[in-house]
Formats: C-alpha cells, structure tokens, sequence
C-alpha cells in the first residue's frame, strides 16, 4: 500500500528555514513523488535555494521539473 499525500511544511528552526514532508525534514536531493492529473505520480529529486521567498523545486530528470506549490500533492517514497 502507498503512502497517502501530504503537503510541504515550512518551519523555522535555530539553524533556518527548513521544509517538512509528513513530519519528516526534507533535504536537497531527496526522492519524493509528485501527483499531477496530467501525469500521476512521478518521483523527483527535491531541490531549494533556502531562501523561504522562493519556491522549493522538483527535478524529474535533467531538463523536466516543477517549481512546487502549497496544495501540491507529496508522499515520500
């Protein structure tokens, strides 16, 4: 059985701003999986600058990927 969808968290912690996928911190590079209707679930490499003003990133291979929403629907793999 797959893991449900959850959504990005953002939370600050003494050491910065940090992005949380159903209570676990997400880290550059980690593998989650993305749902969209146009393709179902696609699994990517999570990828952020760190600046909380600008939209943590998924890459699905070399040239493909999707800035990320609030409401865009996760789950870890």
């Amino acid at each position: 059985m797959s893991e449900p969808a959850h959504h990005l968290d953002l939370r600050y912690e003494p050491s910065g701003y940090r992005y949380y996928l159903a209570g676990r911190p997400v880290h550059a590079g980690d593998l989650v999986e993305h749902f969209s209707a146009a393709a179902g679930w696609q699994v990517g490499s999570f990828e952020w600058s760190y600046d909380p003003n600008r939209p943590p990133s998924l890459m699905f291979d070399e040239t493909r990927g999707v800035l990320l929403r609030d409401d865009d629907q996760l789950r870890w793999l």
